[in-house]
């Protein structure tokens, strides 16, 4: 059985297996703590107006608003920027897990300057990590 402090550790960690042109790349996200109901997602493409990312395979993002915080790729993990988001589809990839597209719902400067800043980059095995968390209407 595992210890308390074990199936902590391993509920703020989600593993992601990312397609690229020749493999598909080991990514892990780790959340920060008190992050329990956000999930953790990849940023593999963005625009100006939105992004498509890759949510592990438990449970597609629903269609609504969700803070969406970038996180700094170190440890322990912490949150950078954020903004608001409307999920607008979503598309199952079998184990890989969900592909889902997000719109900003404001004007997102800062997110997008971030993107631009520090975009996927899949020749550098590189992708944004991310907090995706619900919004109550």
């Amino acid at each position: 059985m595992d210890q308390p402090g074990e199936r902590r550790r391993h509920s703020r960690t989600e593993f992601f297996l990312v397609p690229t042109d020749k493999e598909r790349q080991r990514v892990w996200v780790f959340k920060p703590e008190g992050a329990d109901h956000s999930r953790g997602a990849l940023v593999l493409e963005n625009s100006d107006t939105g992004m498509r990312v890759l949510v592990d395979p438990s449970e597609p993002l629903h269609p609504g608003r969700y803070r969406l915080a970038f996180l700094a790729n170190e440890s322990p993990p912490r949150e950078l920027e954020h903004c608001m988001v409307t999920c607008q589809w979503t598309t199952p990839d079998g184990a890989l897990g969900h592909f889902a597209g997000l719109r900003f719902d404001e004007r997102a400067d800062e997110a997008v300057r971030f993107l631009s800043a520090n975009g996927p980059n899949p020749e550098a095995r590189a992708w944004p990590r991310c907090l995706v968390t619900p919004i109550a209407d």
